[in-house]
């Protein structure tokens, strides 16, 4: 209780709070946080459009055809990336890490024959 206190406090400071998800917006107006808005993150489709895929990058993932897990993101443990160690796992898949943090080294141990291409943003990650 004394938690959400604070955390009220400190957001009815700010203009707008944006929640990243529906379900942390249930969870702030629930402990009665004022102002708060959505933010949906979610794939720009003025930028990724499916039609403009490379062939020659997807080659150079998965020289076999293999299909490619992914994950593009902060590597950070709150993240658990870790949990992609099931499907590295697998035979005949290949697991492609967009992204960089404090994580990326241990990531790199924990999820062998993962391809990790490193932080990447706009048209060079559409």
């Amino acid at each position: 209780a004394a938690a959400w206190r604070r955390i009220r406090s400190v957001h009815a400071a700010a203009d707008l709070t944006l929640a990243p998800s529906s379900a942390a917006l249930r969870d702030l107006e629930a402990h009665r946080v004022p102002r708060v808005g959505l933010w949906p993150r979610g794939v720009d489709t003025d930028r990724f459009r499916p039609d403009r895929r490379d062939p020659a990058l997807r080659r150079a993932l998965a020289p076999n055809g293999e299909p490619i897990v992914g994950y593009v993101g902060r590597l950070a443990p709150e993240k658990q990336v870790e949990l992609l160690s099931g499907a590295c796992a697998l035979d005949g898949v290949r697991v492609v890490v967009v992204g960089d943090g404090p994580s990326r080294p241990g990531l790199e141990q924990t999820l062998p024959g993962a391809v990790f291409l490193g932080r990447r943003t706009g048209d060079e990650l559409a």
